[in-house]
């Protein structure tokens, strides 16, 4: 069976599931150069088709991810007079938001409203903008947190496991629990969006003054700060509350809660507001999944997380030590960016429950490549001077060990937030300084060191308690603590709270990123290379050879390479 996934939601994408195996995923920010857009995915759709070698009449059913459509500037906290802003309005100055967005009645009838107002256009716009592409399958639509479930058990590997989610919202909720088991999920739990720790975290987000969807800035400053001056601030807003298995929320929503919290941590540190919000954040949701634990009976399990709030690294690594969680596993692509992905899998695990099982990832190199002429086109197009050569994982290995930074583009894009050694610029771990200087040529502000890449037989030579997250660490979606050799050969990659967030490579399915780790331990006798993504600052990661060339230009980094294609900088 065929499945197309399609979201318009934040991080708007699509991905084509065949037989209960993703072959084709991306989202449309890497198309329209706009990061997080909210649109329909139409070039996501095509590139998925042209990846896969699909055809559009193929697809069997199409899964639409969510019910309730939330606009662009939502997401973006933009004022836009309209009908979210009014009901929003008239619900606050009443206080009747807690009751309706924050008990499991008054979700049930906004949701009941907003489907029979608004499904049924959105339902309409979506078969004509698919008819035009050439899809005229049957839509299925899939709750927004059961596309979350989904996308984490489906792709675990795992024929038995607890599967949680916790984001900001979604279909009016902010997190979901369900027993797994073969082909089946079945929900035991829900919490009401208005309780949301993750809101907590968007909030203190948005007044530092950074971007929606941003918040990985909030992570990394909370390591240089005190979380014990405005901890118990925190806790008297927002808390995990066991028995009645959800977090209780018990401040206000958006705008007024923003303005109290701004009013309140005034004078404080960003550094001290940073650390109080991700100490909140890992107790809330460490206490839920203990709980979860408890109250299904279950002494120790695996544990499959999804959802935006597990982008968040540090409470990954946090939720790791919990001594009921066998292993943990987080989907690659954690946030609103993977539910195309996951309704695909479980509108497919609906369809042929009978032929359905969680399959591991051995990769998320689900996105398009770039062809030979489309590399010649765009160097030809700034003309730059370019060599071919037969093994660039070698020619980049020498680079590195000579202390030279270069941008690394091969193979089909990554599917996610991360960059996995297909669109990522590559140095030495030895400089501390080059989080300054390299996120300067970027134009970056980030408050969190680069990620390290390294084989996966050298992990336990540099990092401790890594057991429960090996699978989580191909696809650097958790932190783990560095020992003191790693601290002395790779302090580059170190963070104050003496983590790092690596990523591990395999021989299989990377061999030419296994090549050159060996090859440049053979030339400089070092093990950790820094990995970091190739973009601009406020830019998604390059996608196209224009992208990288493009780049490139802006950075002026050592080198370029593209598959055999390499571009040097002259020296000035």
């Amino acid at each position: 069976m065929k499945v197309l996934g399609v979201s318009a939601e934040h991080d708007s994408g699509a991905a084509l599931v065949v037989d209960g195996e993703i072959v084709a995923a991306s989202n449309e920010e890497r198309y329209n150069r706009r990061k997080l857009a909210t649109c329909f995915p139409a070039e996501s759709i095509r590139e998925a088709f042209q990846t896969s070698g699909l055809k559009p009449h193929e697809v069997d059913l199409v899964a639409l991810a969510s019910y309730i459509h939330i606009p662009e500037y939502v997401w973006d906290w933009e004022p836009h007079p309209g009908f979210y802003e009014t009901v929003l309005s008239i619900l606050q100055s009443t206080r009747l938001d807690r009751w309706f967005f924050g008990t499991d009645l008054g979700i049930r009838l906004v949701l009941a409203a907003h489907v029979s107002m608004f499904l049924l256009p959105r339902m309409f716009q979506t078969r004509r903008r698919l008819a035009e592409l050439g899809v005229n399958a049957p839509i299925k639509v899939v709750d927004h947190h059961i596309g979350h479930l989904a996308s984490a058990y489906y792709t675990s590997g795992w024929d038995r496991a607890i599967a949680l989610t916790v984001d900001a919202s979604g279909d009016g909720l902010c997190s979901r629990v369900a027993l797994c088991e073969g082909a089946r999920m079945r929900p035991v739990n829900r919490v009401p969006f208005y309780h949301s720790p993750g809101l907590y975290y968007s909030y203190i987000n948005k007044i530092l003054g950074f971007k929606p969807g941003r918040e990985g800035k909030v992570t990394g400053l909370a390591a240089r700060g005190d979380p014990n001056r405005t901890i118990d601030f925190f806790r008297s807003q927002i808390r995990y509350e066991p028995g009645r298995f959800r977090f209780h929320n018990y401040g206000r929503y958006r705008e007024p809660q923003i303005a109290f919290l701004t009013e309140k941590l005034k004078g404080l540190s960003r550094e001290d507001v940073s650390a109080g919000v991700q100490k909140s954040l890992e107790e809330t949701v460490c206490d839920f999944v203990k709980d979860a634990y408890a109250k299904l009976g279950i002494g120790r399990a695996k544990i499959c997380l999804a959802g935006g709030v597990f982008a968040n690294v540090r409470l990954n690594q946090e939720i790791a030590k919990i001594p009921q969680v066998d292993e943990m596993f987080i989907h690659p692509h954690m946030g609103d960016g993977g539910l195309a992905a996951g309704s695909a899998l479980h509108v497919h695990a609906r369809a042929e429950p009978e032929t359905s099982r969680p399959r591991r990832l051995d990769h998320v190199y689900f996105g398009p490549g770039m062809t030979e002429s489309s590399i010649q086109a765009a160097l030809e197009r700034h003309a730059l001077s370019y060599r071919v050569v037969d093994a660039p994982e070698l020619e980049a290995a020498r680079m590195l060990a000579a202390g030279k930074c270069v941008a690394w583009c091969r193979g089909p894009m990554e599917y996610g937030p991360r960059a996995l050694c297909h669109r990522s610029i590559l140095y030495q771990a030895t400089d501390p300084t080059v989080n300054d200087w390299l996120n300067k040529r970027l134009n970056r502000s980030e408050f969190m060191p680069f990620a390290p890449i390294l084989l996966e037989e050298k992990l336990k030579d540099y990092f401790v308690d890594y057991e429960k997250c090996l699978y989580p660490l191909e696809f650097m979606t958790t932190t783990l603590y560095a020992n003191e050799r790693c601290r002395k050969e790779a302090p580059a990659i170190v963070h104050v709270d003496n983590t790092a967030r690596p990523q591990i490579i395999r021989k299989h399915p990377q061999p030419e990123m296994h090549r050159m780790l060996v090859e440049y331990e053979r030339l400089s006798r070092l093990n950790i290379l820094i990995n970091t993504s190739y973009n601009m600052h406020e830019e998604p990661i390059v996608c196209s050879a224009e992208d990288c060339v493009d780049a490139f230009l802006q950075s002026q980094l050592d080198a370029l390479f593209m598959e055999k294609y390499v571009v040097e900088t002259k020296p000035s």
